[in-house]
């Protein structure tokens, strides 16, 4: 039992065995992450009504579903289930056809303002940015910098001899793909951009 600083009841939560959660909650959290299995289940009281919090995983990735005893699944970054979405309906739908197959796995706002929502995508994990108006921005994922092209490890390799390739991502805008590429030099770094067919962009 949680109480604010004012000694007000805030909510109250319990272990739920994942055998009896109703018939309801199961399929709609099964449904909407099918590849996922449920890991651990709480039902939470509060004065805005009640619902359970499932935790489901599949390999690496963990996601946890705020859902009502109705099987409706809540959608919110404040921790108070029930209040507006935070990826709209035009974002989900936006994912599915862009990353077909994808599952989110969380989301939050970064420093820049930005909505990040972290997929899981052909066993890749993604970080997609919406602006305030929820236009999709970027996204981004890590890369194995063995995985690099050839032009762009030549590209690196004339332009920088000294230096290593230390991290990678693989960057997707509206307009452009390129790669974004730590160097290394002892102590020294650089970060250069470089497009898939070799070309240095931020020279």
């Amino acid at each position: 039992v949680y109480f604010d600083k004012d000694n007000k009841w805030v909510y109250t939560s319990w272990d739920v065995r994942v055998a009896e959660i109703p018939a309801v909650v199961k399929e709609s959290v099964l449904v909407a992450y099918p590849d996922f299995v449920i890991d651990d289940v709480d039902f939470i009281e509060r004065e805005t009504g009640n619902f359970y919090e499932v935790e489901l995983d599949k390999g690496n990735a963990t996601v946890v579903l705020f859902v009502t005893p109705e099987g409706e699944i809540l959608d919110s970054s404040t921790g108070e289930p029930g209040t507006s979405p935070v990826v709209s309906d035009e974002m989900r739908l936006f994912l599915k056809e862009k990353y077909p197959g994808s599952v989110i796995i969380d989301y939050g706002r970064n420093a820049n303002g930005m909505l990040e929502v972290d997929i899981m995508h052909d066993n890749i994990e993604k970080d997609v940015y919406f602006d305030n108006e929820g236009n999709w921005v970027y996204t981004s994922w890590d890369i194995s910098p063995a995985s690099l092209h050839d032009k762009v490890n030549a590209a690196l390799a004339a332009t920088y001899p000294q230096f290593y390739v230390d991290d990678a991502d693989y960057i997707e805008r509206p307009e452009i793909v390129y790669y974004e590429i730590e160097l290394q030099d002892g102590n020294f770094e650089k970060v250069v951009f470089v497009s898939p067919e070799g070309e240095i962009l931020n020279e």
